[in-house]
Order: C-alpha cells, then structure tokens, then sequence
C-alpha cells in the first residue's frame, strides 16, 4: 500500500486531524446544515469515520463511509461502539471501486492539504462525484479559495529560511554562501506566521468550485498585484487556504484566525525593500510536483527572480 495510506492508518495521524477543533467544529456545523432526514450521504476519506457518524446524527438514512487505509477497521469499531452500525458503512478500499444501486444527496470530504491541494485526494473526490452524485446534490466543501501574501518577517527568514546562514560566523566558519543556495533549492516550510507579518491582505490565487471542477483545474498559471501597505523588507511569501464548506459555514486558516493543523505555508524570498502604497507584481504557477506523487510544486517570480517551491 502507498506509504500515504499507511500514515493515515495511524491513530496518532488521526487524533492530529480530530482534535483540531476549528476543523472539525467546522465540519460538524456544515454538515448539520446540509444533511436532511432521509439522505444518502458517501464520506470520500473517512479516516476514523467521525464525519460519517455525524452525517448519521444529523439524520441521514444511510452514509458510506469510504476509507482505503486500515484506519477502516477501527472506523467500523467505532461505528459499533456508537451505535450507529444500521446507518453508516464503512467502504473499506479504493474509491473508484465503491458500487451503488441509487445516486447520493451529498457527498462529504475532508481532503484539503496545504495550500488546499497537497495531498491530492481531488481527484478521487470529483471520481466519487461523477460516478455518484444526483443531479442537484451538495458537495460539502463545495469550494476552496488559495491565498497569498508577502510578508517582512524579520524573524523567521533569519530562524526558518535562507537567512540562518547570514548570521555571524559558527565557530568560525562563514556560511554565508549558502543562503543563496538554499534559495534556490526550493524549500517551503509550514509554520503558524503571525498576522503583524504581512505586508498587505492577501490575494486570491486560485478559486474552485467543486460541483463542476474537473481533474487539472487546481492547476494554473497567472499573475496577482500586492498593494504594499507599509515600509519594509520584503523576505518572504504566505500562503494558505479558506474553504466553503456550507452557505453559512467557511473554513479560513488565514494568519489572523484561530490556529488549524494546516498552519500556513511560508515561502522565503530574496529579500527586498518596498515601500508603502508600492505595487509589487508577482508571477505564479501551480503544478503537480515530480518530486512526489502527493506534492504540489508554486513557481513563484518576483522582478528577476524565480523560485521553484516543492510543497509538503
């Protein structure tokens, strides 16, 4: 089995997801609002089976629950223990193999990575969409909005980035060199970046619809304008993710908000001064990465410098 399905057979990868209170209060509150009496509802994901039983609770008459690691053998535990063995199925395999006789009312999945799209269970999702979806259905997230940010951080471009290497010399040896190396090896890291970092709001950089999404369209190519909002230097970029998940229910793991498990994406960057009402242009892609089959690669260009980010 892939090494991605075995980490999530794993209680401790589990319990990270769980008690993550924004996320799962989250999905509790949406799922509540869109299940009703009566509903078919598949659960693409299901891991511990915890959306699956609140799908039950909030009436619906039958829920799979599609799991393809092992965690499905614990989930159905669960489901037993819950009392909730005549409403909801645990699926345990592939997706692409689940067979229904009737069409579902809503499909749930929790499938969202960093930058929304690591992890890359889109696929699976829109597959489970087509095969079994009625016509007027609900997609629960029904949408995903990527977002980005410069930042002067002034802290973790020195502690987290390139610029450790800056610092005076460790034991008497210069690193300095390697600053511009580790910039161009790409590195991403995931960090919880305090709002007072940003140079300006963030921007979108890609939008979603899932009900009519299709395989590829996470991918894309374009370019965004930032509004620099105070003087400073500019030493890195900050993404994230906010998602629809019902009309009145939106999961937003921006810097400003309560902590999620996704923290944010920091992307450190050559520095550069900027001014206050600036207009800092910035070139950007999103693409499947080579360098695993789960990863996500954002080119990022500012001026004459481009960047090659593997996301994890």
């Amino acid at each position: 089995m892939e090494q991605y399905f075995l980490g999530y057979a794993s209680l401790e990868q589990q319990r990270w997801m769980v008690a993550d209170k924004v996320r799962t209060d989250a999905f509790a509150k949406a799922i509540f609002e869109v299940v009703h009496p009566g509903d078919l509802v598949i659960d693409v994901g299901a891991g511990t089976g915890i959306l699956s039983m609140l799908a039950a609770k909030a009436g619906a008459k039958r829920v799979i629950g599609i799991e393809r690691s092992d965690m499905a053998v614990l989930a159905k535990e669960l489901v037993k223990k819950n009392n909730l063995q005549n409403q909801v199925e645990i699926f345990h395999g592939d997706a692409s193999d689940l067979i229904l006789d009737e069409k579902a009312d809503v499909i749930i999945s929790e499938w969202l990575g960093h930058m929304a799209y690591v992890e890359r269970m889109f696929h699976s999702v829109i597959d489970v969409r087509d095969k079994h979806l009625k016509p007027g259905g609900i997609m629960l997230p029904s949408s995903v909005n990527v977002m980005l940010a410069p930042i002067d951080d002034g802290e973790y471009y020195k502690k987290e980035g390139p610029g450790f290497w800056e610092q005076d010399k460790i034991h008497g040896i210069d690193f300095s060199s390697f600053t511009k190396k580790e910039h161009e090896m790409g590195y991403s890291n995931l960090l919880h970046v305090p709002s007072k970092f940003l140079l300006c709001p963030g921007q979108t950089i890609h939008y979603q619809k899932m009900i009519d999404a299709r395989p590829g369209d996470e991918w894309c190519m374009s370019s965004v304008d930032f509004t620099i909002e105070r003087d400073g230097t500019l030493n890195g970029l900050v993404g994230w993710f906010s998602t629809e998940l019902s009309h009145s229910t939106v999961l937003d793991t921006a810097p400003h908000l309560p902590r999620t498990h996704w923290a944010q994406t920091y992307f450190p960057y050559y520095p550069m001064k900027v001014k206050k009402g600036e207009v800092v242009h910035v070139d950007y892609q999103i693409n499947e990465s080579y360098e695993g089959s789960r990863l996500l690669e954002i080119i990022l260009r500012i001026g004459r410098h481009e960047i090659n980010f593997i996301v994890t």
